[in-house]
């Protein structure tokens, strides 16, 4: 635990706990201004953003301007959520 506390915010850790529920794929969308807190997933390749194609043609922006990006979990994600979940070593 003390590796998921010095590391990752707590909206990090909430995507942790959460994400090991979600489908292979799923789409977590985040608000644009959020992105700062989820830096350590994305710099530890535990999320990536996806492409938002689908997000822009749709319009459910505020007036054409982009407020939300949409991530998920990566297989490098998904394995250290186990590994947590299962509480096995998360380092190594």
């Amino acid at each position: 635990m003390a590796v998921l506390n010095g590391r990752y915010s707590d909206l990090e850790r909430r995507l942790l706990e959460d994400g090991v529920d979600y489908a292979p794929g799923q789409w977590i969308p985040i608000h644009i201004g959020v992105r700062i807190l989820i830096r350590n997933l994305l710099a530890d390749d535990l999320i990536a953003e996806v492409d938002d194609f689908h997000y822009k043609i749709t319009g459910n922006d505020l007036g054409g301007i982009k407020t939300t990006e949409f991530y998920q979990f990566t297989e490098k994600g998904r394995k250290f959520m186990e590994r947590w979940r299962d509480a096995e070593p998360l380092t190594g």
